[in-house]
């Protein structure tokens, strides 16, 4: 028996080829009426500039009046160079004012640089969602809520259980964050060999990856500490 392979026709060609060029049209319209529809629904907002001699003080002087007590000053590295940003940050400083400084702005940025300037934003998020998720970990083995734990408790167990809903508080507040989730760390990558790593090496075998995940965000966030929306940030003011 012999097989002929099919061959696809001018036709059916044009004819996908005119799909697809209609599917790319669609998703182009659809991201400008999307872009649109957030531009209609965006805030106004009001630019004020300062220039010529004095303009670093006056510009101060403008935010203090405005009652804000903590600003997000976006540079490049080129002005820090020239000393013109390090004057309005002096002095809104001397005026109790707390500074976020981001300085990686470049012509024509990127997505990624742009992405870059949400780094604080990001982890913050990270580490309380992580604690967020951590807290039921602990309230399922202690309360049995939201769900009824399926184990038998052991004291062993009940440990983790307070480390887990503790610790997922503190980490989620960011108070003593350093030392708890260093804690938290160490406890996951106890769970994962002593609970999961005795059914097979491999996570996928083993269901360790939750415990595997924890272990390592833990410690990245033990490495890099509470960031900013904690109580650590505000007590080192």
């Amino acid at each position: 028996m012999i097989l002929v392979p099919q061959t696809v026709s001018a036709n059916e060609d044009i004819s996908w080829r005119c799909r697809l060029m209609l599917f790319k049209s669609f998703l182009h319209r659809s991201q400008l009426a999307l872009l649109r529809f957030l531009v209609d629904f965006t805030p106004p907002v009001n630019y004020l500039a300062f220039s010529g001699a004095g303009s670093a003080d006056q510009l101060c002087g403008h935010i203090c009046q405005a009652g804000k007590t903590r600003v997000l000053v976006v540079t490049d590295k080129g002005l820090r160079d020239l000393g013109i940003v390090e004057k309005a940050i002096s002095g809104l400083r001397s005026r109790g004012i707390d500074i976020v400084l981001y300085d990686g702005v470049l012509p024509d940025p990127t997505f990624e640089q742009v992405l870059e300037g949400f780094q604080n934003q990001a982890y913050a998020l990270l580490r309380i969602v992580t604690g967020f998720l951590f807290i039921w970990h602990g309230s399922q083995k202690l309360f049995n809520f939201p769900l009824d734990f399926p184990y038998p408790l052991s004291p062993l167990i009940y440990s983790a259980a307070f480390i887990e809903l503790i610790g997922g508080v503190l980490v989620m507040i960011g108070f003593f964050t350093r030392p708890v989730a260093f804690l938290c760390s160490g406890t996951m990558a106890f769970a994962y060999w002593w609970a999961h790593g005795i059914n097979g090496f491999f996570h996928i075998v083993n269901h360790g990856e939750i415990s595997a995940l924890y272990c390592f965000i833990f410690l990245f966030v033990a490495s890099k500490g509470a960031g900013i929306w904690s109580i650590d940030s505000v007590m080192k003011r």
